[in-house]
């Protein structure tokens, strides 16, 4: 997936060279799938406590375009539901592994790799698309 304009690496999205807590600093609040126009959109926004830079932006969207892959695996029953906002981690695996087998790189990440979204409450959103866009707001 060619990202423009920002990259995403572990709990950062960083956009002119700065880095966005996506773990930290911002509560996860959407995943909207438009499955006839293959497109996808991940929102967050920013949080409420006393360590967050009020010039951190209050909101960001992330649209994918031509979503070529899509899966998710359930959160932990045992877990509670607040904890389906808080990212985890952001890593990646090649397109015929498993998603179990996913990986965390600092380099750049190939356009064919899939995208993981690990959250604290062990939900997990695989996504691949040609390409993505990043919205602060």
């Amino acid at each position: 997936m060619k990202l423009n304009g920002f990259t995403l690496c572990g709990i950062y999205l960083t956009v002119d060279g700065r880095d966005h807590d996506l773990h930290n600093d911002y509560d996860f609040t959407a995943l909207v799938y438009d499955i006839k126009n293959r497109q996808m959109r991940l929102e967050w926004k920013r949080g409420t406590g006393d360590w967050i830079s009020t010039t951190q932006p209050l909101s960001i969207e992330l649209t994918l375009q031509e979503v070529s892959h899509f899966s998710a695996k359930a959160r932990k029953l045992e877990m509670p539901f607040s904890e389906d906002d808080c990212l985890d981690s952001v890593s990646y695996v090649e397109p015929m592994q498993d998603t179990e087998e996913c990986f965390e790189t600092s380099a750049a990440p190939e356009d064919s790799w899939h995208y993981v979204f690990s959250f604290m409450s062990g939900l997990v959103i695989r996504v691949s698309a040609r390409e993505a866009q990043c919205h602060l707001d």
